[in-house]
């Protein structure tokens, strides 16, 4: 991992989410320096959920986040709401329940979320 990549994602967390100009900025150049960059990848990817709503942009992120490494609980717990607010049930299902398995997970997070998949598929059947 490269030592630039991770000072500028460190600046990028530092300013999210209350400088989104200069914190993109220093995601970009993280990037630039290591393009599977966990943190700057996962970062790109709540940024694009949360403030930008770029939902597809945020997914591939989210996708490169956990191709570089698949084990980070909080990367999981993201990519599963991006997943819920998408309408793609079967698809967070499969991916808390692989979440699961993640040591130091917090399970409550996961409970909540497999709620919400149930409220929103109730809500969907409702005439």
């Amino acid at each position: 991992m490269s030592t630039l990549a991770n000072q500028y994602y460190l600046k990028a967390l530092d300013l999210y989410p209350y400088d989104l100009e200069e914190s993109m900025e220093n995601l970009n150049y993280a990037l630039s320096f290591d393009q599977d960059h966990i943190g700057a990848n996962y970062l790109m990817g709540k940024l694009h959920l949360e403030q930008l709503n770029e939902y597809e942009s945020a997914e591939e992120y989210f996708i490169t986040a956990m191709a570089s490494h698949s084990e980070n609980a909080n990367v999981c717990m993201d990519y599963a709401s991006l997943l819920i607010q998408l309408r793609e049930y079967d698809r967070a299902n499969d991916l808390l329940s692989y979440a699961k398995k993640i040591k130091g997970v917090d399970l409550s997070k996961i409970k909540v979320r497999k709620a919400l998949i149930h409220e929103h598929k109730a809500i969907t059947k409702r005439p």
